[in-house]
């Protein structure tokens, strides 16, 4: 037989009266108090883990619960009824400081392995399951974000935007990847500038500065293919996914998406690519320029050509207007020097 002492508590108020348990070799608990006693089945009665000398609970099937510090003797009931050996194994890892450290190791280990590689595999997986409506919801609210805070109308004549548009047709009407690719104009401006980025729905975005930057339209196929290489390989998804993970998680877990759909099209435009995009774009300009037989460094005059703009625009923005720092992204690409190697090679 194994009394342990300790304090009975009704479950709804907070008042409490000494009691003791008794268990007997029969499974049968029998709590004992002032004027009152009952009996449960150990079975149905739930017994608090062991975390240090903190004090355990019995929750018993009527809502009342009974509260004792005897964690030896809570340990040694466990322990003849055979239900001791879980909590006999957390009280050894949080009791011993070498186990805590271990633990703490493999919780680290685990965290950095999800981050390098979990999340980057889970959101690829993801990006393309997600279905069209939802991508063109998204360019078509991001697109109107930076009509309304940054971008101006084109200023580019008819007959130029209709070239244009006729050789970026002729690059993508071929491609297989279930998108309605367009590509419109805009005025960067001072923020942006000469400039071309993708939207995830295949919409690309190319502005006037960039036009006339470029010496010869192959120089704009180069990067018409670079953006190309985003949606297809959707770069821009898979950033917001791996980015947002935890406003993802929330969402997925209350139901309540609107508050995420509201915020993306501004994270959309924060985040930018990191350099495995950009490594993986540029690949993908790369081998369209070769199938083409056009010279691959095209793209490496032009992307020294923007990364000099760039650089001079930026110093000249910078202290007039707080709108560069929120749209850094779309106004430069990380290692130029580094990317135009592969281009130049050739």
């Amino acid at each position: 037989m194994i009394a342990i002492d300790g304090e009975l508590y009704d479950g709804h108020t907070s008042r409490h009266w000494p009691a003791r348990l008794v268990v007997g070799d029969d499974d049968e608990l029998r709590l004992v108090w002032e004027g009152g006693s009952s009996c449960y089945l150990l079975g149905v009665v739930e017994i608090s883990s062991r975390l240090g000398n903190t004090p355990r609970y019995f929750s018993l099937p009527d809502g009342w619960k009974f509260e004792t510090r005897d964690n030896d003797g809570v340990d040694g009931l466990l322990r003849r009824h055979r239900q001791h050996g879980w909590n006999a194994f957390v009280h050894r890892l949080e009791s011993r400081w070498h186990y805590v450290l271990a633990s703490l190791v493999l919780v680290v280990a685990f965290v950095w392995g999800m981050l390098q590689y979990g999340l980057p595999a889970a959101a690829q997986q993801i990006a393309y399951q997600i279905p069209p409506d939802i991508t063109d919801r998204l360019s078509e609210e991001t697109l109107d974000f930076l009509d309304e805070n940054l971008f101006s109308p084109t200023a580019l004549s008819q007959e130029t935007q209709a070239r244009l548009q006729g050789v970026f047709a002729g690059m993508t009407d071929p491609l297989d990847g279930g998108y309605v690719f367009t590509l419109t104009f805009r005025k960067g401006g001072e923020v942006l500038g000469a400039n071309a980025f993708a939207l995830p729905s295949g919409t690309v975005v190319m502005t006037d500065e960039l036009v006339k930057l470029a010496e010869n339209d192959e120089e704009l196929m180069a990067i018409m293919a670079h953006e190309v290489g985003h949606v297809m390989h959707r770069h821009s998804l898979r950033q917001i996914l791996h980015n947002s993970v935890l406003t993802l998680f929330v969402t997925y877990a209350t139901g309540d998406a609107s508050s995420v759909l509201t915020a993306l099209p501004l994270l959309l435009v924060q985040l930018g690519y990191s350099r495995d995009f950009e490594r993986e774009a540029d690949r993908y300009a790369y081998d369209y320029l070769r199938a083409q037989h056009i010279e691959t460094k095209r793209f490496a005059t032009i992307l020294m050509r923007l990364e000099n703009e760039h650089r001079e625009r930026r110093e000249k923005v910078e202290h007039q207007d707080s709108r560069s720092r929120i749209f850094k992204y779309l106004s430069t690409h990380p290692d130029t020097e580094e990317r135009v190697k592969l281009f130049l090679a050739s």
